[in-house]
């Protein structure tokens, strides 16, 4: 019937025996089956159980201090704290891990925080090869007691690291013996023994500071204890000072110290290299500054060089070569070489800048005022030579050559050397020019200049100078003291000198300075000068003759010591008279001149045979200067004149008799 089942006929002979057999078969491989799934999800809890512990509570202390164990090697041993294992994300967390040298009471080497390994397990692959990548929440590295040594002594085992396949390491912050950096990050691996860092890339500015980054690789060879970095980007050198004092380098540190960079950190490109079984240790650097910044305390737009720190067992060379320093009057150019050992800087260098901010970045002079003069632009200076870093003035000995459109004195208004060309050497702490030459005034001056800066035994600068003048306008020259005087066309020729501190010339009072003075004036209104003023009202109201318009002769021989200028001979050669006198004038304004007035002009050779045949009847007056120099009083006089070496009593606090223009 439809919808009842089908009967089966039941099987008969052999088969009928067979039949309870297999069914029995079946349902044994069916109970084996369920039994076995029932152990795999026991065996699994239990697993995860082990897990979970281990993720909330980390690996037991006894593996922990085995791998500590296994980490650690004859030089150095490791410490672990903190391990424990995410089973769901196949890392490795590491809380801390700390290396110590052996043998040496000493805090860790090497300290690493927040640690994270992530796993990729590979079938039939060593442990190492499952690392895929590493980071670190920080690192740091300090430098070992005893300094980094460069013997490279056969005695030390050397380390031998198996090569694995490319991690990728990130660091959120470290601190490598004083070098601070924000965030690190490469891809490590180890090909032959040599451990590479390859796409490195680190970020040393902190927050709300301008960018700092260097790109570049480092290779290490354990065994050898070497490696090699090169790197380029932008870093404020003021971040390696920690660095370089750590690794034995406090000059360089010290030389870096002087640059400021307020804009832009410079570029630089840079290669390290250390190799101690060789004896190198190498650091070059390329160096742009285009954003300026302040060496020494000088500013400057822009710099560029390039750097290598050297030496066989420190710090101990620095050669830079390309060197440019641009400010706004001009540049620098040249090369220079520091040996810190000897404490010597070996340069030549041709500049356009401003001679004074050259010095003062040189450390020459700790105020461009030091040196009371001012250059126009610009400026060309040529030297070349060694100076001495370390203070020894004695091992200073620079050849200059200096040739500028413009020198100008402020303490003297009016006073102007143009085309000013001079030759000479610094040695000793002192800057010789034995050859100055310059238009000066309307004429020519040539001479020397001497100035001894404080150091080898000088407590304050000295300046020594000395200068032949012709052809020089009068009027310009009297009007460096006073109001020049109308009508005065006159010409001089002067020889002069000046010795003594230059605090003491520059003040326009001296009375430390000794110099001594020659001067011919030519066709000059002599009386018209305010100085002989009284002298030419006297003259007048005695003589009915006397021209005091008349172009004159005038001559000049003076001393100046201790405050006091000697004029030895005074002598206006007038037309119908001649003018001979002696005395004193005291810096601060006081004079005691005589004065003989003479028949007829000792320059005519009527004159001249009046005055030697009827001499001293051939004098006529005797006259006196005596009061202030800026005005003095003119009185009568007996002709045998005496005590003109005697200061008149005047009124206290007189005026300077050259007064500073503010």
């Amino acid at each position: 019937m439809r919808g009842m089942s089908e009967h089966v006929p039941a099987p008969l002979g052999p088969a009928a025996a067979q039949a309870p057999r297999a069914a029995r078969l079946r349902r044994c491989r069916r109970r084996g089956f369920l039994h076995a799934l029932g152990g795999a999800a026991l065996l699994l809890a239990v697993a995860f159980g082990f897990v979970v512990r281990f993720a909330a509570r980390g690996l037991p202390a006894e593996w922990v201090d085995e791998l500590s164990r296994r980490f650690s090697t004859d030089l150095y041993s490791v410490e672990l704290s903190g391990v424990s294992f995410s089973l769901s994300a196949m890392e490795l967390r590491v809380a801390e891990a700390r290396v110590y040298p052996r043998g040496v009471v000493s805090g860790p080497l090497v300290r690493a925080a927040g640690g994270r390994i992530h796993l990729r397990p590979r079938r039939s692959k060593p442990a190492v090869e499952w690392i895929d990548s590493v980071r670190l929440r920080s690192l740091a590295v300090a430098m070992p007691d005893g300094g980094l040594s460069l013997s490279g002594g056969d005695s030390e085992e050397p380390l031998a690291v198996a090569d694995f396949p490319p991690v990728a390491f990130a660091c959120a912050s470290s601190d490598i013996m004083g070098l601070r950096t924000h965030f690190t990050s490469c891809t490590l691996s180890c090909r032959g023994g040599i451990l590479h860092a390859d796409a490195a890339r680190t970020d040393l500015h902190a927050p709300r500071e301008a960018r700092q980054r260097m790109e570049g690789s480092f290779e290490c060879d354990p065994a050898r204890l070497a490696f090699r970095s090169t790197g380029s980007g932008r870093i404020d050198p003021a971040k390696l000072d920690p660095l370089l004092r750590a690794v034995g380098a406090p000059s360089v540190a010290d030389e870096i110290a002087k640059f400021s960079f307020a804009g832009a950190p410079p570029e630089a490109d840079a290669v390290y290299e250390y190799d101690p079984g060789a004896g190198v240790r190498s650091l070059s650097i390329a160096i742009r500054a285009d954003a300026g910044g302040v060496y020494n305390g000088v500013r400057f737009s822009s710099a560029g060089a390039r750097l290598r720190v050297s030496g066989p067992s420190g710090w101990t060379r620095l050669d830079v070569e390309g060197l440019r320093v641009a400010r706004p009057e001009g540049e620098t150019r040249g090369s220079l070489a520091i040996d810190l050992d000897g404490e010597t800087l070996r340069f030549d260098a041709v500049s356009t800048m401003d001679p004074k901010r050259t010095l003062a970045m040189l450390g020459v002079l700790s105020d461009p005022g030091e040196i009371p003069l001012e250059f126009d632009n610009p400026t060309e200076t040529r030297a070349s030579g060694v100076y001495a870093i370390g203070g020894g003035q004695e091992r200073t000995a620079i050849d200059l050559r200096m040739a500028s459109p413009g020198v100008s004195a402020p303490d003297l208004p009016g006073l102007r050397f143009d085309r000013a060309r001079a030759e000479g050497v610094f040695t000793n702490g002192v800057l010789d020019l034995a050859s100055v030459r310059a238009d000066a005034l309307g004429g020519d001056i040539a001479g020397t200049f001497r100035l001894a800066l404080p150091g080898a035994g000088r407590e304050e600068a000295d300046l020594a100078a000395a200068a032949a003048l012709r052809g020089v306008s009068h009027a310009a020259w009297t009007a460096l003291f006073r109001e020049p005087v109308e009508g005065d066309t006159g010409r001089a020729d002067a020889d002069l000198s000046l010795e003594g501190p230059l605090a003491d010339i520059a003040s326009l009072r001296p009375v430390r300075t000794r110099g001594t003075l020659r001067l011919d004036v030519h066709d000059v209104p002599a009386f018209r000068i305010v100085f002989f003023s009284g002298l030419r009202d006297f003259l007048s109201r005695k003589l009915a003759s006397f021209d005091p318009l008349a172009d004159d002769f005038l001559h000049v021989r003076a001393r100046m010591d201790a405050g006091v200028v000697a004029i030895d001979a005074l002598r206006i050669e007038g037309g119908a008279i001649s003018v001979t006198g002696s005395g004193n004038v005291w810096t601060d304004g006081v004079v005691n001149l005589g004065v003989k007035v003479h028949l007829m002009n000792r320059r005519s050779w009527v004159g001249a045979g009046l005055y030697y045949l009827f001499s001293p009847i051939s004098s006529i007056f005797a006259v006196r200067a005596t009061g202030r120099a800026d005005n003095p009083s003119w009185e009568s006089e007996a002709l045998f004149l005496s005590g003109t070496d005697v200061k008149p009593d005047v009124a206290p606090e007189p005026p300077p008799l050259h007064p500073a223009t503010p």
